[in-house]
């Protein structure tokens, strides 16, 4: 299920470079701003039968990687991770243009989805700001979590159980870049449930995913979109077995303030940032 479906960035960044390439350079500042950001939580399950229960059957684990780099500093990495079922952890990074932040709470962790009280909440945020000739940077936040669960019903009426699982975002995305400047911005999110082994523990098959997300490129232009709702899974589950459940967020940002004649020369060497759906 796919919520927002747009062209890649490496389609966008062929089309601008075909449009650079055939039209003559214009007049240009040198200025290129762009931001974005995702955020999850409220996860919510329900399932069929009134007397079936969720059991959450480790701790919640959490990872938040950021990155930022630019030509004038250099780069800056930051990364945290977490197991338990009550705490936070945070990833910031400051270059000269580039900041990139990401975050991860667990409050509660064995009544996620069960008490209104408990909750789990992952959210990105990078933004960059270029003015001046000959400069580029680029930064990432990501911040994802995982757990295994199973749902078990005191008087199944079948093998299986209807289950939906629930995941609010909210992200946008911001680009604006004059006709020296360049910019390139994505911002996504997905939720992901796999089986488990019921010997080994091991995660196997990919049942079902859902995920958005948006990207923008462009000089001389500006834009900017807002990403809200509802990551959703509906899947049958067998009964009493145990699921492993992986959910991410993602903010990237690129920009660069080149001379007009070499941004195609850049484009041609550059890899341009692409949010991409990671198992």
């Amino acid at each position: 299920m796919m919520k927002i479906l747009k062209p890649t960035a490496t389609m966008a960044a062929t089309a601008l470079l075909a449009g650079l390439v055939a039209a003559a350079p214009v007049t240009a500042g040198f200025y290129t701003f762009a931001s974005a950001d995702m955020a999850l939580g409220n996860l919510r399950l329900t399932f069929s039968g009134p007397d079936a229960a969720l059991t959450w059957e480790d701790e919640w684990f959490g990872e938040v990687p950021a990155r930022a780099q630019d030509t004038v500093f250099g780069s800056d990495d930051a990364f945290d991770a977490f197991l338990g079922n009550a705490g936070d952890i945070t990833a910031t990074v400051q270059t000269t243009h580039v900041s990139s932040l990401a975050t991860y709470q667990v409050i509660d962790g064995e009544n996620v989805a069960i008490d209104p009280g408990s909750s789990i909440v992952a959210t990105t945020r990078s933004e960059l700001e270029i003015a001046g000739k000959n400069r580029q940077g680029d930064g990432a936040a990501n911040a994802r979590f995982d757990n295994y669960f199973s749902i078990a019903s005191l008087n199944p009426s079948g093998s299986t159980i209807a289950v939906t699982l629930l995941l609010d975002y909210a992200g946008a995305l911001t680009g604006t870049a004059d006709a020296g400047g360049f910019f390139d911005v994505t911002s996504g999110a997905f939720i992901e449930l796999y089986a488990v082994d019921q010997v080994t523990g091991d995660v196997s098959d990919l049942l079902a995913f859902d995920q958005v997300f948006d990207t923008a490129t462009g000089t001389n232009r500006s834009y900017t979109n807002a990403l809200t709702g509802t990551l959703a899974i509906i899947v049958n589950l067998f009964d009493n077995q145990t699921y492993w459940l992986y959910a991410e967020a993602d903010s990237e940002t690129y920009g660069a303030v080149p001379l007009p004649a070499t941004l195609p020369l850049m484009l041609l060497g550059f890899g341009l940032l692409a949010w991409r759906r990671r198992r």
